[in-house]
């Protein structure tokens, strides 16, 4: 199956020198999923026009310009904080974990939104600042026309930021790729450089995310494999921790912070019902169907 062949790669990118970057051309120009498509693309718009809805909720009257954003984890492209920047944000920090930004992404980024600058309007519901599309030349250029700030390695457990600094803190589908002995000094961390009206907005995509590349298994393929068989399928290049709805939930309670919104997206009939035909590993027994089936959530949180 092309799944187990990609994870293959993935644990040698992983372990041989420039193996980041190795993955990057490979996608790029083997699998040719860099740049995105249209699809992911757009759905990439709805997840930031997501955080954007929510700010608009509950930081109602507030002048969006005014406030101070802070997204870990953001990815190639820096699609995330461009749609920011063009509902009105003109004060972000980016962090990453390792130096993921390339330059061209961005500037495809620049080109595709410009295109379709209407169709993004249009989901968005209201009028959005129109996008720049000179190319980035280098990072300082972030700062000096998007007001992103950039850095990259940092580390998400320890920012160095001033406690109680951040008015918005979002995060898309990158918790699930994080160590979960981890997530707990990234959530403490979190709440650390919070202010105390400040609002939080994470999206957690826990579904098995070789599916996305390889249809013939289903979402939940990586539940039936034992931990220790999974540590040896499982990379750094695309780290899974499989933690499920419940645990995540757990998690955000445990770090103090208190859940304004949640909205759960569970499975379609069929696809629980391949779940329920899957031969699920010792660990994931414990959980009700209900658990296991939540295949995205989204949760606004404050201290």
């Amino acid at each position: 199956m092309k799944w187990i062949a990609k994870a293959a790669l993935q644990k040698m990118f992983s372990i041989i020198p420039g193996g980041r970057s190795l993955n990057y051309l490979a996608q790029h120009y083997l699998t040719r999923s860099l740049p995105s498509s249209d699809s992911d693309f757009f759905d990439k718009i709805t997840i930031a026009l997501h955080h954007c809805a929510v700010l608009d909720r509950q930081m109602t009257g507030t002048k969006v310009d005014d406030l101070a954003f802070y997204e870990f984890g953001v990815g190639w492209d820096m699609l995330t904080p461009l749609i920011y920047y063009m509902h009105g944000v003109r004060n972000q920090t980016i962090i990453d974990i390792k130096h993921g930004l390339k330059l061209e992404l961005m500037n495809h980024a620049l080109q595709r939104l410009a295109i379709h600058h209407n169709i993004v309007e249009q989901m968005a519901g209201k009028a959005l600042q129109r996008i720049d599309t000179t190319p980035i030349n280098n990072i300082a250029d972030l700062q000096s026309r998007f007001g992103i700030t950039y850095h990259a390695p940092m580390d998400a457990r320890v920012t160095g930021f001033a406690a109680n600094s951040i008015d918005v803190l979002t995060t898309t589908s990158v918790l699930e790729h994080i160590p979960a002995k981890d997530i707990p000094a990234i959530l403490t961390e979190s709440r650390r450089v919070l202010k105390p009206n400040g609002i939080v907005s994470f999206v957690v995509d826990p579904k098995d995310h070789y599916w996305f590349f390889d249809k013939s298994i289903t979402m939940f393929n990586f539940l039936k494999f034992s931990n220790s068989i999974w540590n040896i399928i499982n990379s750094s290049q695309t780290y899974q921790n499989r933690l499920r709805y419940s645990d995540y939930i757990t998690l955000f309670h445990e770090a103090g912070f208190r859940i304004v919104e949640e909205e759960k997206i569970t499975a379609t009939p069929t696809e629980l019902a391949e779940l329920q035909q899957l031969q699920l590993a010792p660990r994931f027994k414990e959980y009700t169907l209900d658990d296991l089936g939540v295949v995205e959530l989204r949760v606004a949180m404050q201290k």
